[in-house]
């Protein structure tokens, strides 16, 4: 989302005129320059300012702690003093504040600081008020505190205090007298003698609001949340929960009246507050034992267990630390426990009231509670602890912003921990509970104490800040004060006072925050928001699942889950630096308040409370009180109030916010005026050109409307009367329209409509800027009509010959051969008919069919996409539509299975089995239907239950004289029954509804019409009297019905919400047709049968039609996508078919076929171009439709037996039909989630509703085919449909795999290395069931981003976008940015990811650029930090690159941009429906509608087309050539400088680690993904097609990719905090020692490296490698299933299919998986060789037993985590083992070596190769040891700081011979920076991301040879011997080889995972077949898919490619 967009979020006059001021400003000239060096004196001014008010702060909280731990008048003066002087000091400030003029400023967290310090508070007052309200407030607080009473049982006794005395006694009291005398004597105590000083506060108070702007303290409060509604917000709120506290209120007064009697607690009235075990009845907890419901059930109440297991307070707090602590989140710091009091002193009086503190300097944090043991403390300890919690997270944002994002998240937090804590499951775990889990009734029990806890608080919180708005808006006076609280309060909350009460009373004053001046409300919106943030915690920690009774969320417990405490962290650290809907989504998605969560949580104990009072009669709700609390006049006052109460009180709250808007709009006027004079009319031309777009929209929407209406006439006649005269007619009129469309376009592409404000504007011309295949020369467009045209005569004119009279050969496939195939039992009949219809309709359009797909993919191609399949695919707006698709058949596919297995037998039972083998696919002939797509005319031969009722209809319809009119009125005659529309005069007159008889042809298939004049709607259908036409009528009335709900739309939106909408909404009706219930109100049926084998046969019928379809419905476009794509090619055209057919379907053909037949054109959809998923899709989201619609109209009730979704029928139901209606209304309007959801409440396609409908059937015939012993599923057909060579041909051209995908099936687990025996370790075992589930960027300006990269509001970078690419490309210098490289002592956070900074060595944790694996032998030293991390000392939570390329070096690999979305079309209709002449349906015809409205010719900012695509494109390109080239040569100088300030923050902060230069180095990280961003998105729109310079086009292509950085800004976090939070798991990984389960905290580095390299105990390795994986990748797998998705979905971004398609882009090859897998087969013998001679060493060390001859090896005792570099165990496997290995340490520590002279050694070698010296700045500016004033990260890397003199190489060196190899490595890196660093910014990388690193080892081989040793005098004489030398090659393939197999299975697994060849549920299983298949190593133990253990290694969670 745009930044301006969450500017109007965050709402506030000032920011929306900054937001608009900054649009004019660079609209102009740029930024005016005193505004900027304005706002760098700004900035520097606020951070002073925030810092001295962190100083005050800290001040002023050590007052007040001093006070209120312990009240005295002393500390009481003191604490006024402090406050006072701050207050002077805030004053001061705030003048100095209001001095700036923020309001301009662009920096948005800079104006956000002003604005907040711009409000003084009450510090505005002067000093004597200020004072004076400090002492009313002090004065109030003091009297609370100090409250006491005398006992009611010793009158003697007057030292009761609240805390812990008075709570304890209504804890615990059940006597009503008892409680009444200290309800009475409490409230006079603390009450009563506080009204004055309340007075005084309430006007004081105000006068501050005043001064602070509001126009009373209550509008003050509400500021806070930032929204203007917030009343009635909270009423919305309090109104959704009400009728569950009115059923909670009843039950306990009838359980208290039950108890104390009817004289004390009426049946009818409000509840005395005193009984309800709280001194305010705000919870009612303490009164639970006696009111439980089920009281025989054991009590969850854990007090008593506290008690007895002899708890402290310390051990609570203690407790609730854990807690936090199991969530990753941050434990309590040493002074916490120092410093915080947590029990009450005996010494002392405090305000005992529990609070947390937070002292402002970043360490000090305390909470102060007088701590009881008992379960509410309990709780409420994790509730104060939650405040420090947030504290904690928050304590790096500036001070102002440490704060929660609303004052209710504070409050929410604590108690969202507490939920869990709470549940039945934390106190087993905790032990404070036994037993097994919860029964309902015990359910009910812990529910209703949380009720009694949570819900009861709801109306209390909320009357608590009603009451004070009115107070401080002057509606409730003084006098009146204690009449309108309890008025309040028994209205809301339904209690009365005990006793009469009267205004010398001040009850309201009894209650702690009133007192204490603490806004309450927070408490009201904590209750409800806590649920919100406890289901997202619980959802994300695998805890809850809707609708899943052992994943409940009452039950949900969240210890210990590290991916909800991350994603609750998120939201923490956020503080208040954004408006709270911001951190809101970002935990939970939503970005409202909602009380969906509370009322889910709680549901079942509503339901069981509506039930109990109902059953008991209790009276819901409260008659008026009799207790006196308002005197008559005041009581009459309010009776006269409430009748005018409603437009007042919206008057007293719209007034004064009317006059504010008002007046912020007069300032946002007065100073837009001024800017839109300094910039000379922009703002009035760019309004002025939206009006005109407005209007130009509909004059072309009005045209377009009129061109449709020509265009389906002429396709209308041409379809009902094929002659070759209205063929003509109707291709001239769609040439003509086309050459019109393009005019059109031409014109529409002169607007701006991208900077269009109005959305639904935009929209629209979105829409129409799309041109279709009218972007064809008007030749290849006119032969793509032809070849369409050609194939729709073939199949409309098709004719064949009788079976039984040859000589009859007129039979057309309607009606004719549909019947023979309805009725006929023949087998010889049905294949002659199949056969002959094939090769008339089918094999006739081949050549046809071949030249329409290279036609139309040109079309394709012309308008942005790679090819049609492409195209069609972009219309469902789903990045991931062919997963979605793929899965949604997985959820469906055993239900099709045992169908199809049911009725292969009763087939082969009626034809034989030498007709219908016994385990293979079905003949396509014998299932009633040519196509085979639905088999609902075999279904009478095969009936479940064939002596029940046949419920098909068409004999009753034959018998009931039905004709077509009357099925036609009787489907309208539905319709209206909803209250839809019905059809109109010119539908009756116009409509062919049966065949002509006149001898006409015509092409009958259905089909549904729109003339687009709001009035002719027509359907065209060749009617028979069978109920599927029957059926079909309804159907296609559907279509028209939704024509007539739409056709107040503008025409560009007449059409589906997605193209499978259309096709849904006929069958949704359909659904409740069909229904016996129906059928006999219809009179169609005698009886309705209701037993289950009716239901079973009504089910199987139904499944016959619905179910059958799906497999069909999805093969033809998967069929289709492949030849679009080249896969599939015209030598493979039927064998692809057929193998589809097969595969998906378990269908062969009757006989064998060749290429010379094309059976998919038999199939009138392919011949006529008709997408077909939409029928696919339709009947799915039909069924979402159904029972939505279903319960609606009160047909269907879950789990209902008579209520059956089967048998729903809402004919007659107005609810239903209304709620059609809004979804159909709003057409393609918007985008098809929100069409959805209007109907469904679901945003999302799901198959749920499809197996809900016929799970009885699908039992059913589960349990029949188990009985028959039926194989399910089907093998091999025995039928030739493809040669050998082309079934050989398959895996080369990829359609194998693209079956797999399809098919969602694990790959073969038969292929195996040779000469290696398979694993017997079950590593593919069955999944457990904890793991069962498998925009065009905006057109930006470059100069904005070149100058202010952290400005890139998206809103301004649209606005002088075109002006940009045709005016300011030449003169793009004149905005070169001022970013000279900073001091080398700046803060930075780490290398960047763009062409610096390569490693030599193991990566570290962020660094996803990293170019090299975990170890290396001949090189970098073993750090202390984790392997492939930092060290554990410095978590590395936040410096993770933002927009790193997946691990490739920089942004210079590219492809094309993004491709332009083509609109929706209408293509609405099934296989029974032709739309094909209906210009809605783009592709029936063939050239409108692809030519539709929506064209894109001959744009000339296209940058999807080549040079010779369109004329206006070629000269364009050419004209710009050179000022693109001049654009790369500024942006390359930009871009070089961008890098070279990032560089130097990661270099600072990798040698110097702080937090400082973390967090600076972060700031520089994000400055560099602003300005790539913004640099890709203007590449983006370069052209570049014509472009014939190669390394120009290169050069722009390579700007063209920025990887993740091109995901929109809310993914691209989700990526990156996905990452972080695996690395955090991965980096903090610890296990326990082996056989010392108390010896923990052992870490890979370098602990657990130590061992797997040293340990030849083979069980010490097992546990070693096994914990790892346990405590690594395991718990990361849930967060890489979410990465995936997103890393595919960035690559697509980037024009990739998917990421392995991006991750192979930068090596330049065509096929690199073959590539790659040739260099491994001709490294693979050498390795078998090795691995034969290392097994049988391992064989002779651990016994045979352990290790086989010729099976795989165990992973773990390789010498390595991974099994990656076999160095470890080189010690006891070396050829010679009396040779040393050559190391040459000693003799260089003997002559001296150090650091330096190593490094110039280095140099000296590169010198003798003529290669470069190293600059001098080179060994100033370089760090070769470790300081000893810093820590630095020691990992080698050498340093490239894009200015073409700086390079640098940091590493800790040791004289030994391993750093010696080392230097020379990472000095060939600095060689290679030296030898390109003349080119482009995006040429300096090496070659391909692996030459980098193949220089330096390159080198490295020459350095450690022997021989150059001896050269450097580093050994006396060459080693030659053969022994010596087969030892160092032996250690050289231990390191090299070994490493080999395993990188490639790193990446293979990876490109397998991304393509979506293998699902989720065969991770582990797809990784270990590969590690076995490759590198010939199997896990030590069973794995499941539980594990996942390719996270355990550091490149996984990292994300980076491996392959290099």
């Amino acid at each position: 989302m745009s930044k301006i967009k969450t500017m109007l979020k965050i709402g506030g006059g000032a920011v929306l005129f900054a937001a608009i001021v900054a649009v004019f400003v660079v609209a102009t000239q740029g930024r005016d320059p005193d505004l900027e060096a304005l706002e760098l004196e700004g900035r520097e001014y606020i951070l002073h300012l925030d810092k001295m008010a962190g100083n005050r702060k800290n001040r002023a909280s050590l007052a007040e702690w001093a006070y209120t731990s312990n009240i005295t008048k002393e500390n009481e003066e003191k604490r006024i003093q402090v406050q006072l002087e701050i207050s002077q000091q805030e004053k001061q400030a705030w003048e100095e504040t209001k001095m700036y003029r923020w309001q301009d400023f662009q920096d948005f967290s800079l104006r956000r600081m002003f604005k907040k310090y711009s409000q003084l508070g009450v510090a505005a007052l002067p000093n004597d008020k200020y004072k004076q309200l400090m002492l009313s407030i002090s004065g109030m607080e003091s009297n609370y505190a100090t409250a006491k009473i005398c006992s009611y049982k010793n009158a003697t006794k007057c030292d009761l205090s609240l805390e812990p005395d008075l709570t304890e006694i209504f804890a615990k009291s059940q006597d009503p007298e008892e409680l009444k005398y200290y309800w009475v004597e409490w409230h006079k105590a603390a009450g009563a003698r506080a009204r004055q000083n309340f007075t005084e506060y309430v006007q004081l108070d105000n006068e501050a609001a005043k001064l602070n702007n509001f126009n009373d303290v209550a509008e003050w409060w509400q500021s806070e949340y930032e929204v203007p509604d917030f009343e009635q917000q909270l009423a919305k709120l309090w109104e959704d929960v009400k009728p569950l506290y009115q059923q909670l209120h009843a039950y306990v007064r009838k359980r208290l009246r039950d108890k104390y009697g009817d004289e004390v607690v009426s049946a009818k009235g409000p509840i005395p507050a005193h009984l309800l075990g709280n001194m305010w009845a705000q919870t009612w907890s303490n009164i639970e034992s006696f009111t439980r419901p089920y009281p025989d059930k054991k009590e969850i109440d854990v007090t008593q267990a506290m008690q007895e297991q002899n708890y402290t307070a310390l051990k609570m707090f203690q407790m609730s630390d854990e807690f936090f602590r199991s969530l990753n989140l941050t434990a309590m710091p040493e002074k916490f426990w120092k410093n915080s009091i947590i029990e009450k002193p005996a010494d002392r009086e405090i305000v005992c009231h529990a609070s947390a503190w937070d002292f402002y300097d970043g360490e000090d944090f305390r909470i102060k509670q007088c701590t009881t043991i008992d379960y509410e403390y309990f709780q409420t300890t994790h509730h104060e602890m939650g405040h420090v919690q947030y504290f904690l997270q928050y304590k790096h944002q500036p001070v102002v912003f440490r704060d929660g994002a609303n004052p209710g998240f504070h409050e929410a937090v604590g108690d969202t921990i507490a939920l869990s804590v709470s549940s039945p499951k934390h106190l087993r775990r905790v032990g404070l509970t036994s037993g097994d889990a919860e029964d309902e009734q015990t359910e009910i029990n812990q529910l209703y104490k949380m009720g009694i806890d949570k819900i009861v608080f709801l109306p209390f919180a909320y009357t608590l800040d009603l009451f004070r708005y009115g107070v401080f808006r002057g509606s409730t006076a003084p006098e009146d004060y204690n009449c309108h609280y309890w008025r309040l309060r028994e209205e809301l909350q339904g209690v009365e006072p005990p006793v009469d009460r009267t205004e010398e009373d001040f009850d309201a004053a009894a209650k702690y925050h009133v007192s204490a001046d603490v806004e309450y409300a927070r408490y009201y919106v904590s209750f409800i928001i806590q649920f919100q943030f406890h289901r997202a915690l619980c959802q994300i920690a695998g805890e809850y699942v809707p609708e899943d009774l052992t994943k409940k969320l009452v039950d949900c417990d969240i210890y210990q889950s590290i991916a909800a405490g991350n994603a609750l962290s998120n939201m923490l650290k956020m503080g208040s630096s954004r408006a709270w809907p911001d951190a809101m989504e970002a935990l939970t998605g939503q970005r409202a308040m909602r009380a969906d969560g509370l009322l889910e949580y709680f549901r079942p104990l509503h339901d069981w409370l509506r039930a109990e009072n109902a059953r008991t009669g209790e009276h819901v709700g409260w008659q008026p009180s009799r207790t006196q609390y308002c005197t008559e006049e005041q009581k009459a006052a309010l009776n006269t109030e409430s009748k005018s109460e409603a437009a007042p009180a919206q008057q007293s709250l719209i007034g004064p916010m009317m006059l504010k808007i008002i007046g912020e709009l007069a300032l946002l006027g007065a100073i837009a005026s001024v800017f839109i004079v300094a910039a000379q009319g922009r703002a009035q031309e760019r309004a002025a050109e939206e009006n005109s777009g407005r209007e130009y929209m509909r004059s072309l929407d009005e045209i377009m409307g009129k061109a449709k209406n020509k265009l389906t006439l002429a396709s209308w006649a041409y379809e009902s009367n094929i002659t070759t005269y209205n063929e003509d007619k109707y291709l001239q009129t769609s040439l003509q329209i086309a050459e019109e469309e393009k005019e059109y376009w031409k014109e529409t592409m002169t607007y701006l409509w991208h900077e269009f404000y109005d959305e639904d504007l935009k929209r629209m011309f979105k829409k129409y800027s799309i041109l279709g295949t009218s972007a064809l020369p008007e030749d290849l467009n006119q032969r793509l009509i032809q070849a369409i045209n050609n194939m729709k005569a073939t199949y409309a004119k098709a004719t064949i010959c009788d079976f039984k009279d040859p000589n009859k050969c007129d039979l057309t496939i309607e009606p004719s051969v549909t019947n023979i195939f309805a009725k006929s039992q023949d087998a010889d009949e049905l294949k002659h008919a199949w056969l002959e219809w094939h090769k008339a309709a089918g094999a006739a359009s081949k050549g046809n069919f071949t030249e329409y797909v290279q036609m139309y993919n040109e079309a394709a191609k012309l308008n942005g996409f790679d090819n049609v399949a492409q195209w069609w695919l972009s219309e469902y707006e789903t990045q991931d539509i062919e997963d979605q698709l793929a899965n949604l058949w997985s959820q469906v596919k055993p239900l099709y299975q045992q169908i199809h297995a049911y009725v292969r037998r009763h087939l082969r039972e009626k034809y034989g089995e030498d007709v219908v083998p016994a385990r293979g696919p079905i003949p396509a002939h014998l299932l009633g239907n040519i196509w085979a797509q639905t088999w609902n005319n075999i279904e009478q031969f095969t009936k479940p239950f064939p002596d029940k009722l046949d419920i098909d209809v068409t004999d009753a319809l034959v018998q009931q004289n039905y004709t077509a009119l009357k099925f036609f009125k009787t489907a309208e005659d539905f319709f209206k029954s909803l209250n839809l529309s019905g059809m109109p005069d010119l539908f009756w007159e116009r409509s062919i509804i049966e065949k002509p008889t006149d001898g006409r042809d015509m092409v009958c298939h259905a089909s549904a019409w729109d003339f687009f004049d709001r009035e002719d709607f027509r359907i065209k259908q060749c009617t028979s009297i069978t109920s599927d036409f029957f059926t079909t009528t309804h159907h296609e009335m559907g279509h028209i019905q939704y024509y007539l709900q739409y056709k107040d739309q503008p025409v560009i939106y007449r059409q589906g919400a997605n193209p499978g909408f259309h096709e849904a909404v006929g069958d949704v009706i359909a659904l409740s047709v069909a229904t016996p219930k129906h059928l006999k109100l219809m009179g169609l049926l005698e009886d309705d049968p209701e037993d289950v084998e009716s239901n079973i046969n009504q089910l199987y019928k139904m499944g016959l039609q619905k179910i059958v379809f799906l497999p069909f419905g999805y093969l033809l476009d998967i069929y289709r996508y492949g030849v679009f794509r080249g896969v599939t090619t015209p030598r493979d055209y039927n064998c692809h078919f057929w193998q589809l057919r097969e595969s998906i379907q378990g269908i062969e053909p009757p006989t064998t076929r060749t290429e010379n037949d094309f059976d998919p054109a038999a199939k009138y959809h392919v011949s006529a171009d008709v997408e077909y998923m939409r029928y696919y899709i339709s009947y799915i989201i039909q069924f979402q439709f159904h029972r939505s619609m279903c319960q609606l109209a009160g047909e269907y009730t879950s789990g209902d037996s008579s209520k059956l979704l089967s048998n729903c029928d809402v004919y007659n139901n107005t609810a239903a039909g209304n709620a059609l209606k809004n979804m159909l209304k709003l057409g393609s309007s918007r985008p098809w989630p929100d069409a959805m959801e209007v109907l469904t409440g679901q945003r999302n396609m799901d198959a749920s509703g499809v197996m809900e409908y016929f799970q009885p059937l699908y039992d059913w015939l589960k349990e029949e085919n188990a009985r028959t012993g039926e194989y399910i599923g089907w093998e091999p057909s025995t039928v030739q449909y493809c040669t050998q060579e082309q079934r050989s041909f398959m895996d080369q051209t990829g359609f194998k795999k693209q079956l797999s995908k399809y098919l969602k099936n694990c790959v073969n687990q038969t292929q195996l290395p040779p000469r290696v025996q398979p694993s017997t370790t079950h590593h593919c075992s069955p999944p457990l069931n904890a793991i069962t589930q498998c925009t065009v960027s905006n057109r930006t300006v470059i100069t904005l981003f070149l100058t202010r990269p952290e400005m890139a509001c998206a809103q301004t970078r649209k606005i002088l976008s075109l002006w940009l690419r045709i005016t300011l490309l030449p003169v793009l210098i004149l905005a070169e940015p001022q970013l000279d490289l900073p001091p080398i002592q700046v803060s930075s956070t780490q290398r960047n990811p763009y062409g610096y900074g390569v490693s030599s060595t193991p990566s570290n944790l962020g660094s996803n650029f990293d170019t090299n694996r975990n170890f290396q032998y001949s090189t970098a030293r073993t750090q202390s930090s984790v392997s492939g991390g930092y060290p554990s000392s410095t978590p590395f939570s936040g410096i993770t690159p933002v927009i790193s390329n997946n691990g490739y070096p920089n942004v210079n690999y590219a492809n094309g941009p993004s491709s332009t979305l083509r609109p929706f079309d209408d293509r609405n209709r099934d296989d029974r429906i032709d739309i094909n002449s209906d210009p809605n349906f783009r592709r029936n015809d063939p050239n409108f509608v692809r030519n539709d409205p929506n064209f894109v010719g001959a744009n000339p900012f296209d940058i999807n087309r080549d040079l010779n695509t369109n004329s206006i494109d070629s000269r364009v390109n050419q004209v710009s050539l050179n000022q693109i080239r001049d654009f790369l040569k500024q942006a390359d100088e930009q871009a070089s400088k961008e890098c070279t300030n990032n560089v130097a923050a990661q270099w600072n902060f990798e040698t110097d680690v702080n937090d400082v230069t973390q967090h600076a180095a972060l700031d520089a990280q994000q400055r560099y993904t602003l300005f790539q961003r913004g640099l890709w998105e203007v590449a983006q729109q370069l052209p570049r097609g014509g472009i014939r310079d190669f390394p120009t086009f290169r050069q722009l292509r390579l700007l063209s990719i920025i990887g993740p950085a091109a995901l929109p800004p809310d993914q691209l976090d989700r990526y990156n905090r996905i990452i972080n939070d695996m690395l955090a798991v991965y980096n903090t990984a610890e296990i326990c020692a082996y056989n010392e389960p108390f010896k923990c905290g052992l870490h890979l580095q370098p602990e657990l490296q130590f061992i797997m390299s040293h340990s030849r105990d083979w069980d010490e390795l097992q546990h070693v490698w096994t914990e790892w994986r346990r405590n690594t990748g395991r718990r990361i797998r849930d967060l890489y299933e979410q990465l995936v998705d997103l890393t595919n979905q960035a690559a697509r971004l980037n024009n990739f299919t998917d990421a392995s398609a991006y991750w192979m882009f930068p090596y330049d090859s065509f096929n690199m998986r073959q590539e790659v897998d040739e260099i491994w087969e001709q490294v693979k013998p050498l390795y078998e060789l090795l691995h034969a001679y290392v097994r049988r060493r391992l064989r002779e060390a651990y016994g045979p037993e352990r290790i086989s001859k010729s099976a795989p090896i165990p992973a773990h005792i390789l010498g390595d985590m991974w099994g990656q570099s076999w160095n470890g165990i080189v010690p006891f496997t070396l050829p010679y083992p009396g040779k040393k290995l050559v190391d040459v340490t000693p003799e260089m520590i003997r002559q001296g070596f150090t650091p330096l002279t190593i490094f110039q050694l280095a140099e000296e070698f590169y010198v003798s190769m003529n290669m470069s010296a190293m600059p001098q700045d080179f060994w100033a500016l370089s760090v070769f040891e470790q300081p000893a004033d810093r820590q630095i990260h020691c990992q080698p890397s050498a340093w490239d700081f894009c200015n073409r003199h700086d390079y640098r190489i940091k590493m800790c060196t040791h004289p030994d011979m391993k750093d010696l190899v080392t230097a020379h490595h990472e000095m060939a890196h600095i060689q290679y920076f030296l030898s390109y660093r003349n080119l482009p910014k995006v040429f300096r990388d090496g070659a391909n991301p692996g030459f980098h690193e193949a220089v330096g080892e390159a080198i490295a081989l020459s350095v450690s040879s022997p021989r150059h040793l001896q050269t450097l005098g580093l050994i006396q004489r060459s080693i030659d011997d053969t022994a010596h030398d087969i030892n160092y090659l032996f250690t050289q393939a231990m390191d090299k080889l070994a490493f080999l197999p395993f990188a490639l299975v790193m990446d293979r697994w990876r490109w397998d995972v991304f393509n979506g060849e293998i699902r989720k549920e065969q991770y582990n299983c797809h990784w270990w077949r590969l590690r076995e298949q490759y590198q010939g190593v199997k896990p030590p133990v069973l794995r499941s898919e539980l594990d996942f253990d390719p996270g355990s290694k550091y490149h996984i969670p990292a994300n980076i490619p491996y392959i290099r």
